[in-house]
């Protein structure tokens, strides 16, 4: 899981069916829909912006074996914040 700065947005995160789900930490409440990702790299596991707005997913490239793509996504409705991001580092 990741906590926002001011403890008020949990992101809860289900590594087998690569889902994260924004929530109130307070009572758990869902503060949106589930977010879905693609297979994470290595320890990479979906974080949290300080505010609590934002996800940010590490994942496999489709149809690559090495090359990553980064998604910055908002974190209550799932949709794109920025274009992704191609690294393969």
């Amino acid at each position: 899981f990741a906590l926002s700065r001011d403890g008020s947005r949990l992101l809860a995160i289900d590594g087998e069916q690569h889902r994260a789900q924004l929530r109130d930490a307070a009572d758990g409440t869902p503060l949106g829909p589930a977010i879905k990702h693609g297979v994470a790299m290595g320890d990479a596991r979906p974080a949290l912006s300080a505010d609590g707005r934002k996800v940010a997913v590490a994942e496999q490239r489709e149809g690559s074996r090495e090359g990553v793509q980064i998604r910055v996504l908002h974190a209550e409705t799932g949709e794109a914040a920025f274009p992704p991001l191609d690294y393969s580092g």
